[in-house]
């Protein structure tokens, strides 16, 4: 051994102060200061806008362990307009080796704009955004606002898993009532090679609102604000349309919202709509057999006469060459039910087969048979749309020509034609 002078040991021991605690704590305190520095809040939130495809905004940023960043008061924001999309109390995004885990607090989507969180995810999907990394969303509550009212869903949760061949979106979420079994899954399928896009929906043992597809399909203004879905649906959009499945049941379907109000007929009520299969082919409906039921409501004479008409349906019992309902009144009815097919031969409809009555399918208040079903033979859709629409001076053929361009076209109203100039285009009455 040798000895150090004691000036020697004083110099080792400052430069090793200054080496192993002064500069390390001097770096440290540089580096938390530029992390809470107003340029490192801009540079994160310009690096998330650009991961994210929309205007990112927080109040400040966090790091409470390491990989974790915690973005407090986040904020989506639409980049033309700067109206909110989307905001949390906190979204904590953290980093695990190929995942990014998405860990967001209290969300809530402005319903108004939800389509453009969906043309966010597809951007993605299709890697117009680039990004290698799955993407995971940690279960937390979401929250619709709109101006009909709030929506709440617990237990959110989706992923966004990138492959070669394809990337798949998945989102699980339960409504605010409790409700026993798997929650509903929602997928959406993005394939690389051909560019199709197929959506999947599996409400399960739920019983999904209307409401719940309102910021992407108006179903509610169609259907009523209480209609509900149960079931599955399957499509795929391709360079020529959508086509895809669909079979569950509608409860509560207003028939005011989707007959009243879209046609010059009377027809009042809630009714359940049981879909065995629905086949839909380049976005037309092109297979469908289900079940109607009704049990109570309100029908105008001039939408029964209609269907007499042109659906060929046979009225109840009245004097000979008389109808039992005439077009200017309305009628109460009950039990409501029948059974309808939809295919190449057209539209057949048959009575349930526990029909009491037997062939009735709409009874009056005294349970007499207002309607019974038309003889087993389908005829062809178009007489449907007679049957809802009446006849009008305005005429259009119903052929895949016109069906492309009509709805470029304003539209005049229906216009009733004189009655010196109508013609009889229906197949004449059939009365018991």
């Amino acid at each position: 051994m040798f000895a150090i002078h004691q000036r020697v040991r004083r110099r080792i021991c400052q430069a090793g102060f200054c080496l192993f605690c002064a500069m390390p704590t001097t770096g440290l305190l540089a580096w938390t200061m530029t992390l809470t520095s107003p340029g490192h809040a801009a540079r994160c939130q310009q690096e998330l806008s650009q991961w994210l495809g929309m205007e990112a905004r927080f109040e400040r940023v966090r790091y409470p362990q390491p990989g974790l960043s915690l973005y407090e008061r986040f904020e989506l924001l639409d980049a033309e307009t700067g109206e909110q999309v989307l905001r949390c109390r906190a979204l904590g995004v953290m980093h695990a080796g190929r995942k990014l885990i998405l860990e967001p607090n209290e969300v809530e989507v402005a319903a108004g704009h939800a389509q453009r969180l969906a043309r966010l995810l597809m951007r993605r999907l299709s890697r117009e955004i680039p990004g290698e990394k799955a993407v995971w969303m940690a279960a937390t509550s979401v929250t619709l606002r709109s101006a009909a009212g709030d929506q709440t869903y617990d237990d959110v949760e989706g992923r966004i898993e990138p492959e070669p061949e394809q990337s798949i979106a998945t989102l699980r979420f339960r409504l605010p009532e409790l409700q026993a079994g798997e929650p509903p899954a929602f997928s959406v399928t993005r394939r690389h090679a051909d560019g199709a896009t197929a959506v999947k929906l599996d409400t399960m043992s739920a019983v999904l609102p209307a409401s719940i597809f309102a910021p992407w399909v108006g179903l509610k203004h169609l259907l009523g604000d209480d209609a509900a879905f149960q079931g599955s649906l399957t499509v795929e959009a391709l360079a020529d349309g959508w086509s895809g499945d669909l079979a569950g049941v509608l409860t509560n379907v207003d028939f005011e919202r989707l007959v009243t109000r879209r046609f010059p007929h009377l027809l009042n009520g809630r009714a359940t709509l049981a879909i065995e299969r629905a086949k839909i082919k380049n976005g037309r409906l092109v297979e469908a057999n289900g079940q109607i039921l009704s049990e109570s409501g309100e029908v105008g004479g001039s939408l029964l006469v209609s269907v007499v008409e042109s659906l060929g349906c046979m009225p109840g019992a009245a004097p000979p060459g008389q109808l039992p309902f005439t077009g200017d009144e309305n009628y109460r009815y009950r039990d409501l039910s029948l059974e309808f097919t939809v295919g190449e031969e057209g539209l057949l409809l048959e009575a349930s087969p526990d029909a009491n009555p037997p062939g009735a399918i709409m009874l009056n208040q005294r349970r007499e048979t207002m309607l019974s079903a038309p003889p087993s033979s389908a005829v062809p859709l178009i007489q449907l749309v007679r049957a809802l629409v009446p006849e009008s001076a305005v005429q259009v053929p119903a052929t895949k020509e016109t069906a492309s361009l009509v709805p470029w076209l304003p539209l005049p109203a229906i216009v009733p034609p004189d009655d010196g100039h109508r013609r009889i285009s229906a197949p004449p009455l059939h009365v018991q």
